[in-house]
């Protein structure tokens, strides 16, 4: 992982893969610049001023989603026409000056990235085609693309085949970890797969574990590459028989990449995030109306400490409604979404939220970001 902590996550299966939607997911850049995508445009925070700049406001769809560059003077800014889940606009914007280049449009995104060394955008798609799962199944799963940022040219690559929305750069820029889906089981309809490591360049793909899921696998790679995090129902070595674990919940996977140990760590867990130096993880436990419960663990997963109870899971409330992913502020600070109720206990909002990995230090910034983004649309 670069100097640039965006969530490294990655993100829900059938939800995600189905209904080709973007997450809603802290990106946070050099300095601790929160990158935020808003109706008003694409704004920064930065987490130590508290200071709020529109940084770019597209000339007629509305933000969606965006990355930093790992030099911190861009962005991948993606946003969408009006009416949402139709069409999506990749544009590469300098921090600079303001001036925006067309990349490429898409349909149902799911997902996007940048290289590590700033040269290639990756993002997913919902395939039109369907893709044979077994006996009379078929569903349409995400493609992979790949963008040149320098010739700002969209490629499909093909030997990518059916994957998860998520994917992960390495370290090394020029392969991605991806979930390949092969098949489904009759039990819990669970997707079965291969986390890989893959090169486009080659197409090689080089197996890493297999795994059985439902529509919450998540994977997140380690800062240096060499540790994955992910949910499934069951995981083992690449080619393994599973059977769905007990109740067919999602558990807490961790995968060594070079020796392809794999050992369950903890059950009930919708997604784990490491800091930005790998030393702390940050641990999503499924809660109650909507939320879910962080903790922080360190790097070993042998302790886990309580953070907070009022997380929001997605964005409207139901389990398969759009995710909502928090982000490390920096190895020791963590920025996320607080459901909080308004207009009695029905009516909630989002509230972003600062808190220490200790749990010291809560303040909220969403007051701020408002009245920023106010003055911006006068």
């Amino acid at each position: 992982m670069t100097s640039i902590r965006s969530l490294s996550v990655l993100a829900g299966w059938a939800a995600l893969l189905l209904a080709g939607c973007l997450p809603v997911e802290l990106e946070v850049g050099k300095d601790g610049q929160v990158l935020v995508p808003r109706q008003e445009g694409f704004f920064t925070l930065d987490s130590g001023s508290g200071k709020v700049v529109r940084v770019y406001k597209p000339a007629s769809d509305q933000a969606a989603f965006g990355r930093f560059a790992p030099d911190g003077k861009h962005i991948l800014a993606v946003s969408e026409a009006g009416g949402g889940g139709g069409s999506q606009t990749f544009e590469w914007v300098d921090l600079g000056d303001g001036s925006a280049k067309k990349l490429c449009a898409a349909t149902n995104t799911a997902y996007a990235t940048v290289s590590p060394d700033g040269k290639t955008a990756a993002f997913t798609r919902v395939s039109d085609e369907g893709t044979a799962l077994g006996g009379d199944s078929k569903e349409n799963l995400p493609e992979l693309h790949l963008i040149d940022l320098a010739a700002g040219k969209d490629q499909l690559v093909k030997a990518a085949g059916a994957i998860a929305g998520i994917h992960r750069w390495f370290p090394d820029s020029k392969s991605l970890l991806l979930f390949q889906i092969t098949g489904k089981v009759k039990e819990g309809n669970l997707h079965k797969g291969t986390l890989n490591r893959f090169e486009p360049a080659t197409g090689k793909a080089t197996p890493l574990a297999a795994a059985l899921g439902s529509n919450n696998v998540f994977f997140a790679l380690s800062p240096d590459g060499k540790t994955v995090l992910f949910t499934a129902s069951a995981a083992g070595k690449p080619g393994a028989e599973l059977k769905p674990g007990e109740g067919w919940d999602e558990q807490l996977f961790e995968l060594k990449v070079e020796t392809g140990d794999v050992r369950a760590v903890k059950k009930g867990v919708s997604y784990a995030l490491w800091s930005p130096k790998g030393a702390k993880v940050l641990v999503a436990v499924k809660g109650e109306e909507s939320k879910v419960k962080l903790e922080v663990a360190d790097a070993a997963l042998a302790k886990f400490t309580p953070l907070a109870e009022d997380a929001a899971a997605s964005v409207s409330g139901g389990g398969d409604d759009t995710k909502i992913y928090p982000a490390w502020l920096s190895e020791d600070r963590i920025a996320y979404l607080a459901l909080r109720a308004v207009y009695g206990r029905a009516g909630k909002n989002l509230e972003l939220v600062f808190i220490d990995a200790d749990g010291k230090n809560r303040k909220a910034q969403q007051a701020a970001l408002d009245a920023e983004a106010g003055k911006a649309e006068k």
